[in-house]
């Protein structure tokens, strides 16, 4: 059973063993669409910021504002028909490699972080650029293109299982956001043939998942 936390779906965690019971969309911003039941003794606290198995609810994602991301202004872009799948070769696993990546991108002129959301090895999802706004994450075909990235270098070394099942979860849940078919599921190679990104490995793993 999912619950809601801060708008998030997570599971029961509650001590006094009452939850918001997860009613199968996920709630907009400032709204409740939930009901409190009590959670099933089965039910095991899962810690907000975990990741959630793919196929289930929405995972959790942790906001601009909670990892504490710098400013930016982007032009609007709502209407997304592809997901990009990228891999950041270095960084660390945490809200500082999240805000070293923001910093970098605002130094190449990018205006603050290019992707909108990147994931660590732990499964944590972070949102990146608002994904109403246009991405700076392929070279000048980003309209309309959700840009996710894993944290690490996955050329040669496959990402943890923890960082696949978000990733995984994440791209799903878009999918049925914005009705974007595993077609239209890339690596950042398939968009820019110069680069090797998302790393051979990764790259493999996404072709396997959505071709």
């Amino acid at each position: 059973m999912y619950a809601f936390c801060n708008n998030n779906p997570v599971n029961c965690s509650d001590p006094s063993g009452m939850c918001s019971a997860y009613t199968g969309k996920y709630d907009p911003p400032g709204k409740k669409d939930c009901l409190s039941v009590a959670c099933p003794s089965s039910t095991k606290y899962k810690p907000p910021g975990t990741y959630s198995p793919p196929g289930s609810a929405p995972p959790p994602v942790v906001s601009r504002d909670e990892w504490g991301a710098g400013g930016g202004s982007w032009p609007s872009d709502p209407r997304k028909n592809a997901i990009v799948i990228h891999h950041t070769v270095v960084g660390d696993h945490s809200a500082d490699g999240v805000r070293a990546i923001d910093q970098g991108h605002a130094i190449k002129g990018f205006g603050g972080i290019g992707y909108h959301y990147v994931i660590d090895e732990n499964g944590t999802i972070y949102e990146g650029r608002p994904i109403g706004n246009i991405g700076t994450h392929v070279e000048e075909a980003n309209t309309g293109k959700i840009g996710i990235a894993l944290i690490g270098n996955y050329s040669e070394t496959k990402p943890k299982t923890p960082q696949l099942d978000s990733m995984k979860s994440l791209v799903a849940s878009l999918q049925r956001t914005y009705s974007i078919s595993n077609s239209n599921v890339y690596g950042h190679q398939d968009i820019n043939k110069g680069t090797e990104c998302p790393g051979q490995v990764l790259y493999d793993i996404v072709m396997a998942n959505y071709r």
